[in-house]
């Protein structure tokens, strides 16, 4: 059975370029085709557009797993039903491992019956395994899904006009592929923003003092063993403390884009928008000294590439590593929280940057919307973005129960005598 992947390579411009390819390494052609036009050439970051591949090769697999070539289905055949179209948006909201699992039992390609509701709220039901476990986050699902009715509509709108253009009539196409995509939206499952709410959590001071102790290098606690690991795994933690900058974005830095004799990182590869931001002091001798001490050291035909974070042979830092990076410091010291991750730190830096605000004198707190302009360019936001407002529910929501807290003691009043 084929199986698709996303091959990301670098362009001679630095530009990040991604393409949906199957296990013989050939491109697929109105996946990239769609990609281009509608993602590339609209300025949609590479982070997006690879994403958004990611989706519809999984869309192709579920597709061949049931003996049918998605594109061929799409752009000439007689598109998806309702029932198919229920039975890929299922298949979306499973994990990795899950999907695996499911094609494994595919082999007949037949679709399977939905005997109750509990099976769409919680994925396939396979007879083998419960997949109810194995299910996505709902935001995550619904953001497939979605992908996946928006690439269908691409089809459908350039199927009916061709079909138009032949003086065909197109009304009875255009119904049956309008209901499946309306089924794929239907089942997008909804996202509450109380849960975004509780989830957008930074680190408290006392954990920021414990997790620092732990990445410091030469340290009883640090968990890693070699002296190389033990510094880059320090600056990557640095990194992340002071510029709240995303996983990807810190994986292709170069050693030419920070310059520390002014304290700054230019973010050149980004989900959203490039970017230079401020490192402490700290952060730029640690990385001076890493570079005269480790990373120069390395073969110069190993790093030739240019980018910081590797191995410590030169290959160039997974992103995977670096969440193993922050798994295995987790696993080590279970007292910390088991959600510490690089975005995590992003979040805290939200926080941090809230607290810094309210700290100043209110005849010089900058006003609300030039609090809002700083954070969106810092953390690569666009000017018009309200992300800025949901990083920072934490503090809100905590900042609002102090201020209750204190207006019900006022009206309530300890009595003395108790």
């Amino acid at each position: 059975m084929l199986s698709y992947h996303v091959r990301t390579f670098e362009a001679s411009d630095c530009a990040l370029l991604s393409v949906l390819v199957d296990n013989r390494g050939l491109p697929l052609y109105w996946p990239n085709a769609y990609a281009t036009i509608k993602y590339r050439d609209a300025g949609r970051s590479n982070y997006t557009l690879t994403k958004t591949l990611r989706t519809i090769g999984m869309a192709h697999q579920w597709a061949a797993a049931r003996g049918h070539d998605l594109d061929l289905w799409l752009s000439n055949g007689a598109f998806l039903n309702a029932d198919e179209a229920t039975d890929l948006a299922l298949y979306l909201r499973l994990d990795s491992d899950a999907q695996r699992l499911e094609l494994q039992f595919a082999s007949v390609p037949s679709l399977r019956t939905i005997y109750s509701a509990e099976q769409i709220r919680g994925g396939f039901k396979n007879v083998k395994q419960t997949c109810q476990q194995s299910v996505i986050s709902n935001e995550e699902a619904a953001s497939r899904i979605r992908s996946i009715a928006t690439y269908f509509e691409y089809h459908k709108n350039r199927r009916v006009g061709a079909i138009e253009r032949s003086s065909n009539s197109s009304d009875k196409f255009k119904e049956n592929a309008e209901a499946a995509i309306r089924t794929l939206r239907e089942l997008a499952p909804v996202v509450y923003s109380d849960a975004d709410e509780e989830c957008l959590m930074g680190l408290p001071k006392s954990q920021q003092l414990a997790a620092e102790q732990i990445f410091t290098p030469n340290t009883p606690e640090n968990p890693f063993s070699s002296d190389f690991l033990q510094q880059r795994n320090y600056l990557i933690w640095m990194f992340f403390k002071d510029s709240g900058i995303r996983r990807s974005e810190c994986r292709y830095i170069r050693v030419d884009d920070v310059d520390y004799s002014s304290n700054r990182v230019s973010i050149r590869v980004s989900k959203t928008r490039s970017r230079t931001v401020p490192i402490s002091k700290k952060c730029s001798a640690h990385f001076h000294s890493f570079i005269m001490n480790h990373w120069s050291k390395i073969p110069a035909k190993s790093r030739m590439h240019g980018y910081l974070f590797t191995t410590e042979t030169g290959s160039h830092l997974a992103l995977d590593s670096i969440n193993l990076i922050f798994r295995t410091v987790r696993k080590k010291h279970p007292n910390l929280p088991q959600f510490l991750s690089p975005h995590v730190l992003r979040r805290t830096w939200n926080d941090r940057f809230s607290e810094k605000i309210d700290a100043q004198p209110e005849d010089k707190r900058m006003s609300t919307d030039k609090e809002k302009q700083i954070r969106n360019r810092i953390m690569g936001w666009s000017a018009r973005s309200n992300m800025s407002v949901r990083y920072s529910k934490r503090h809100t929501r905590e900042k609002s129960d102090m201020i209750a807290e204190e207006l019900a003691n006022e009206l309530s009043p300890v009595d003395e005598n108790e």
